[in-house]
């Protein structure tokens, strides 16, 4: 009996001991399987209150992964003067970061912040499992029904403009209202022909949508359809207009003029004016007109409308053509491989010879005897730029010399020139003024130059392509000086400058016409000034 009484008391035992070994491990287990919150070292690089508005909504970016991680960490828009980091933690492979916004009197705004840290402490997941909380501690976020791409783009719709340049736009709070503040310059209204170009402001409820009030101002007046050949300074405009009539195509000569706001047909032909110019006096224009291979040189009388051949019949090639005075026209005919450089004497009714070279000639300027050309290179921007006057000072005998490379040349007198260089692996346009006597650059103005206009011997208008738009910025450039100013945002970098009425004079066709026909419009330059506008 006792010795059955013991067996049950030592196998009683042994399962309380079985029993407690049990719950340990299983306690143990439990221990294990606990979800860790660990907090990690870090250092904050940056932080900033970004008004770019594309993103509004939290996120996290890895900037660098290499050694430790470098974040990106945008909080979202919230009304604040800033954040603070309180701490970031990591629970298994999702890394918290805990923000604060901070509220300085005076100083709050609406942004999105945006923070750039670097964690000090080693992520041993790999870098596409990680996950990532923003915690906010003590702020709400503010929900906007579009971002500034959406509202953007919904008001390109709504309203019918085409935009070639970035809008200043801002985000602004009246009492509890939040909205968009949108200012446009120098687009296109798609339903204003008359005056194609305006500027727009324009305020829209950025929780709802809703516009609450926009602005249209005009700064352009249509003139005509047409392509602008030249132009008189505070006078005349000379155009082209193609036709269609009876089957049969033909292009019209026109004169604008600017005081008296009507135009006038100068000349039509059945074949294409290549080109055409203002003598210096306004009594005459000189055109260059093409069929087929075949290209002729005319002379038309502003006042008689009548046209003269005047090419000789064994040059029958003219191309080129620019005039040297009142009474001179100086062009280039092509003739078995060679530039044939011929002057016109008006009064004489002749022309002649004054200079041939084998190089393939596609721009020129004058001055005096003196002759500038350029040479096209292969596939090249800049081309190698030549010039001649006789043997007198710079060039050797009755041959050219090379001075240099670029585009876009001209005298600025009888010692210095003018042209733009490109720097390809800059991707942009320096302007260069040359001393020929020294042979060497006097000045250049280093911005991405798309084209300039001599105002007179000291002013220039400069025309600089900018970088992030599709528009141009005019700048007023005084060589005595050597002062450069910011004066107006133009949209096309090809225009006529009238400084006495302060406008300027484009033709182009307009981005959302399917016939692409070209419009002339006359734009006020004053209300497109780069002061008032900060886009």
């Amino acid at each position: 009996m006792k010795k059955i009484f013991l067996i049950v008391v030592i196998f009683a035992l042994a399962l309380i001991t079985l029993g407690c070994s049990s719950h340990i491990d299983k306690s143990y287990s439990g221990i294990n399987n606990e979800i860790k919150e660990k907090s990690l070292n870090y250092m904050i690089e940056k932080i900033t209150l970004s008004k770019g508005f594309q993103a509004l909504d939290p996120s996290v970016e890895i900037l660098d992964k290499t050694n430790n991680l470098k974040l990106l960490a945008n909080i979202g828009l919230i009304e604040s003067s800033g954040v603070r980091i309180d701490k970031i933690t990591k629970t298994q492979n999702t890394i918290n970061i805990f923000v604060s916004s901070l509220q300085e009197e005076g100083k709050t705004q609406l942004a999105v912040p945006k923070v750039v840290l670097e964690l000090r402490d080693t992520i041993d997941e790999k870098i596409e499992n990680l996950k990532f909380n923003i915690i906010n501690q003590n702020y709400d976020l503010i929900p906007l029904k579009f971002n500034k791409d959406q509202i953007l783009d919904k008001i390109y719709t709504d309203f019918k403009i085409e935009p070639n340049s970035i809008p200043e736009v801002t985000l602004g709070k009246l009492r509890n209202q939040i909205y968009w503040n949108i200012i446009f310059t120098n687009i296109f209204d798609k339903e204003n022909r008359e005056s194609p170009l305006i500027n727009f402001n324009i305020k829209v409820d950025a929780l709802t949508g809703t516009v609450l009030s926009s602005t249209k101002e005009p700064i352009s007046t249509y003139i005509d359809n047409g392509i602008l050949l030249d132009y008189i300074p505070n006078s005349y405009l000379l155009y082209k207009q193609s036709h269609a009539e009876n089957n049969m195509d033909y292009e019209a000569l026109w004169i604008y003029d600017l005081e008296k706001e009507e135009q006038n047909k100068l000349y039509s032909s059945k074949a294409k004016i290549q080109s055409a110019q203002f003598s210096p006096d306004g009594k005459w224009a000189s055109i260059i007109e093409k069929v087929e291979d075949k290209t002729d040189l005319y002379l038309i009388s502003i006042q008689e409308k009548i046209a003269y051949k005047i090419n000789p019949d064994s040059y029958l090639h003219p191309k080129l053509m620019k005039w040297k005075d009142n009474k001179t026209l100086i062009f280039i005919n092509m003739k078995n491989g060679y530039s044939n450089f011929l002057t016109y004497d008006l009064d004489k009714n002749e022309a002649k010879q004054i200079f041939k070279t084998d190089k393939n000639v596609d721009s020129f300027d004058i001055y005096g005897d003196m002759i500038l050309f350029t040479e096209p290179r292969q596939d090249l921007t800049n081309k190698n730029i030549y010039i001649y006057d006789g043997g007198n000072k710079y060039s050797d005998g009755n041959k050219s010399i090379k001075i240099g490379e670029g585009f876009k040349i001209s005298f600025l007198n009888d010692e210095k020139i003018i042209y733009l260089k490109n720097l390809e692996v800059e991707n942009k346009n320096i302007f260069y003024i040359f001393d020929l006597n020294e042979n060497k650059f006097e000045y250049k103005i280093d911005k991405n130059i798309a084209n300039y206009m001599k105002l007179s011997k000291d002013e220039f208008i400069i025309i600089e392509q900018n970088t992030h738009n599709k528009d141009y910025t005019l700048y007023k450039f005084n060589n005595l000086e050597k002062t450069i100013t910011p004066y107006a945002k133009i949209n096309n970098d090809k225009l006529f400058y009238d400084s006495a009425k302060e406008k300027g004079y484009i033709s182009t066709h307009l981005p959302y016409d399917r016939d692409e026909m070209s419009i002339i419009y006359a734009v006020d330059l004053s209300k497109s000034d780069v002061v008032n506008n900060k886009n």
